[in-house]
């Protein structure tokens, strides 16, 4: 999915289980989670004014900054 000029994908892995590529430049802009891809895109949603990307990955739904990777 496209966000504010990157490219979220779920790769899967330690440290690198959503990455945030540039548009631009292709360089990843940020990279988080400790957990294992899933079959599900990832989407955004608004909670109370905020942005969250929300996935499905293993057996858990997450929420992430869209912005910075960081987990909700």
């Amino acid at each position: 999915m496209v966000y504010k000029g990157n490219l979220i994908v779920q790769v899967g892995g330690e440290g690198k289980g959503i990455v945030a590529f540039d548009m631009k430049t292709g360089k990843v802009a940020w990279s988080g989670g400790e957990f294992k891809g899933a079959y599900s895109s990832p989407t955004v949603i608004n909670v109370d004014g905020q942005d969250q990307l929300i996935l499905f990955v293993e057996n858990l739904a997450v929420g992430m900054d869209p912005s910075s990777g960081e987990v909700l």
